[in-house]
């Protein structure tokens, strides 16, 4: 039984049933970020240089990261910037329909493993000792 608080820290691959990319997928979504206009003006909105996130994106794209959390702890130049992309890329992919009952379970008889996580936290005490 867990006496403590307890917090889980997970990669980005860790939500891929519910419709989010893996860590390497959201590095390529990112570095893409950087040549799409839309995007571009959401940065300079936010006071970034086109030529600071053109460098942040080629500087990810070559440095070839395990994940976006790596190459921002060791490139601080750009975490504001990061920190950004990471919202443009992974925005639009929080929806109601993949976060629904029926798309937990595709393809047939795979679960989440959130789901699972969720139901076993549920379970009784004498679950959980055994």
């Amino acid at each position: 039984m867990i006496h403590r608080k307890t917090v889980f820290v997970l990669g980005a691959g860790a939500s891929m049933p519910y419709g989010f990319p893996s860590g390497d997928q959201l590095i390529d979504e990112i570095v893409a970020i950087a040549s799409d206009q839309d995007c571009m003006r959401t940065f300079r909105l936010a006071n970034f240089k086109e030529e600071d996130v053109e460098a942040f994106a080629r500087d990810l794209a070559d440095s070839d990261p395990p994940s976006i959390d790596s190459f921002l702890e060791y490139r601080q130049e750009f975490l504001q910037i990061g920190k950004l992309a990471i919202v443009l890329a992974l925005a639009g992919k929080q929806l109601d329909s993949t976060l629904s009952r029926s798309y937990r379970k595709e393809p047939a008889g795979q679960r989440a493993w959130y789901d699972y996580l969720w139901r076993e936290m549920l379970a009784s005490k004498d679950h959980w000792r055994q």
